[in-house]
């Protein structure tokens, strides 16, 4: 055990070896999601925090969320912080790195799904009746959702909280407001 692992405490003296998951692809999910009645799906631009999206990814688990979906780039890999934050929901919760955003985007519009961007300059929302297919985006809390991405939102949503910006409190973390 030593030989292999050197003085890793974490493992408590346990390790199980297994094969990565299997996993769709992008296209794949929506092929196969053209067939369901109901998918959601999110989008997360720019989210590099790994516990973020592991709380993320555990939201997704309960709410039948059927993928995430984030930029090859400033997105962080299915790591172990990552998997401990998402406690079990990275084996149900499909996890795409793309390589361009807004395309990916496009396909879901093509596909039949309205693209609804969370943004606090948005208008804001009593009731949010979302559509059958659905495909929400998430920006990062520094700079919300960049223009480019915007640009393919169908409709902007802001969510209805108490004005606390004298405290410099001006939104949710990514993950309170994705869930």
């Amino acid at each position: 055990f030593k030989k292999l692992y050197g003085s890793e405490q974490s493992t408590q003296g346990i390790v199980l070896k297994t094969e990565d998951f299997e996993r769709p692809s992008l296209e794949e999910l929506i092929i196969n999601e053209r067939k369901q009645a109901k998918s959601v799906i999110i989008v997360l631009d720019q989210i590099t925090d790994p516990q973020n999206i592991g709380s993320i990814m555990r939201s997704c688990a309960l709410f039948d969320c059927k993928g995430i979906v984030v930029a090859k780039d400033n997105s962080p890999d299915l790591t172990p912080s990552l998997l401990k934050a998402a406690s079990g929901a990275a084996e149900k919760v499909n996890y795409f790195k793309v390589t361009n955003l807004r395309r990916s985007l496009l396909n879901f519009k093509n596909n039949g799904y309205w693209i609804y961007g969370f943004d606090s300059n948005g208008k804001e929302n009593q009731i949010i009746n979302f559509e059958k297919k659905s495909v929400l985006v998430f920006g990062s809390e520094s700079r919300g959702i960049r223009n480019l991405i915007k640009k393919e939102c169908d409709i902007f949503i802001k969510l209805k909280m108490k004005d606390l910006s004298d405290y410099q409190i001006d939104s949710l973390n990514v993950s309170n407001a994705s869930s």
